[in-house]
């Protein structure tokens, strides 16, 4: 169904039960379901209208990234980056009234995101006298953010010859520490200050760690799905054909990964999985599915048992369905 067609069409039996026509238009877009966007906007308090122009114009990448933040483990970098992009303001925000006649300014509310106090403001406007003056400001909170400078090129120059000094020496831990110690006490920094610093600091390069995992392993999906796509294209989703190409695919990769007793139960996942066309190419394609297709996937994920179900299950939430998908998913609970 056209996107366009959809937006249009009655969507009364999804607004019934709460779901917006572009939650409706997202799941069309995704593969995924209407109720579970429409959940995930609200849980997060996303501006779904701005996410559905966003996945409206992206490729497969965007799309398999909001895939990722509804499906995926709560907290997972990607939905972090989603509902940073789309989350209505959700920071503290406060009223000031200017009294111009005394000079007085003072706050009259208060509450988090300033949509609901700027039409609370725009009330209180339409009553006051000329000389009261109404304002809002919006707070960030930047409790775990590093502080935001720019070195200045002459200082970074001279660092950088320094660095390049002293990396190659071989240094104690303990010197090592002496040395930013030396360093922190000509700038005039305070010590004290500098565990909450380093704290801060290294949940950003956590953060960081994390990041460059997820972007490997959704690499991994992408590569993936594109393969099974060029491959699986001409059978219908989800139907008998599909779902026993898959099964031989996925017992195959497991299988090449060392993973047996995972592979032997993946036919109880698949009970819908029947070969229907020409008996005499049924085992050609067994062949092709179980012993070349799963072992390159296998292959592209390095034989890790885990990154191998996510990737295939990645694919069958997109095809299939989710549940399916996270079943996959599961067959493998944790990396080998």
């Amino acid at each position: 169904m056209k996107l366009m067609s959809l937006l249009k069409e009655d969507v009364s039996k999804y607004t019934n039960a709460g779901i917006s026509k572009f939650a409706v238009a997202i799941a069309s877009l995704t593969a995924t379901r209407a109720d579970a966007v429409q959940k995930f906007a609200d849980t997060h308090e996303l501006n779904i209208e701005k996410l559905y122009q966003f996945l409206k114009r992206s490729k497969l990448d965007g799309k398999m990234d909001f895939v990722t933040a509804l499906v995926g483990k709560p907290g997972n970098p990607i939905q972090k980056k989603m509902i940073k992009m789309f989350s209505e303001s959700v920071n503290e925000a406060k009223v000031f009234v200017h009294n111009e006649k005394t000079g007085e300014k003072y706050e009259v509310l208060s509450g988090k995101g300033k949509g609901d106090l700027l039409i609370a403001m725009k009330a209180l406007e339409k009553s006051a006298p000329s000389h009261m003056k109404y304002s809002i400001k919006e707070s960030v909170n930047e409790e775990n953010e590093l502080p935001k400078a720019t070195v200045p090129a002459s200082v970074k120059a001279k660092l950088d010859m320094a660095i390049d000094k002293i990396k190659d020496t071989k240094l104690s831990y303990n010197q090592k520490l002496n040395i930013v110690v030396s360093v922190m006490d000509s700038l005039g920094i305070d010590k004290s200050q500098f565990g909450k610093m380093a704290s801060k600091l290294k949940g950003s390069m956590e953060e960081i760690s994390v990041n460059e995992a997820d972007v490997v392993n959704r690499q991994l999906n992408v590569k993936v799905n594109k393969m099974l796509e060029r491959e699986l294209g001409d059978l219908r989703k989800g139907g008998p054909n599909h779902q026993f190409a898959i099964m031989y695919i996925l017992q195959g990769a497991l299988t090449d990964a060392n993973f047996h007793s995972d592979a032997k139960k993946v036919p109880s996942l698949f009970p819908k999985a029947k070969y229907e066309g020409d008996p005499m190419a049924e085992k050609d394609l067994i062949q092709m599915y179980e012993y070349d297709l799963g072992p390159n996937i296998a292959a592209l994920a390095k034989w890790d048992g885990k990154d191998i179900v996510n990737a295939i299950g990645f694919y069958v939430s997109m095809t299939v369905g989710r549940p399916m998908g996270e079943k996959i998913e599961k067959l493998v609970e944790s990396k080998k």
